[in-house]
């Protein structure tokens, strides 16, 4: 086996940026739909044990089965601003059980003061929504941005110099 991150050589029950590299060393993106969420008693890579909320996904059509993810604050909020956030009304397995979503390698800054890379940019993974009507605003955008406009041509009814 080829090791292209050092986080591949210590194994994780849970996804981790390093699960995202291939053999290659090149960066993908692994789009998986939400099978539940749920607390569960959680061991760090320094020992420390905590209850924690764990996504865990549905096999891939290609029967891939994804380990499961360690919530954060930041990739909580970008599944709840594309599927919503739990209400008095609807659980947060009813909102997010069966939504696809994609996750890929972004960065943030160590805050742990024990590390020593404290305040480094490190790999972690983050998570893209993938909202019905998604693609559909992305092509809307998309041709937005390329109807770029004329600059070299004044507005239509005005003329150089009318300022």
């Amino acid at each position: 086996m080829r090791i292209t991150d050092i986080r591949k050589m210590f194994p994780s029950d849970y996804i981790c940026h390093a699960d995202l590299i291939d053999d290659n060393g090149k960066r993908r993106v692994l789009r998986a739909v939400i099978d539940h969420v749920e607390q569960k008693k959680v061991v760090s890579d320094q020992g420390l044990t905590g209850q924690k909320w764990v996504l865990f996904f549905r096999p891939t059509h290609s029967g891939y089965q994804p380990k499961p993810l360690v919530l954060n604050v930041t990739n909580t909020i970008a599944i709840a601003s594309v599927h919503g956030p739990p209400t008095a009304t609807a659980d947060i397995n009813q909102l997010w059980g069966g939504k696809e979503i994609e996750l890929y390698i972004g960065s943030t800054r160590s805050v742990a003061k024990w590390r020593p890379v404290y305040g480094a940019t490190m790999p972690a993974i983050r998570i893209r929504g993938r909202s019905s009507g998604a693609e559909e605003m992305k092509e809307e955008l998309r041709s937005k941005s390329e109807a770029t406009p004329d600059y070299d041509k004044p507005p239509e009814g005005r003329q150089p110099g009318d300022d």
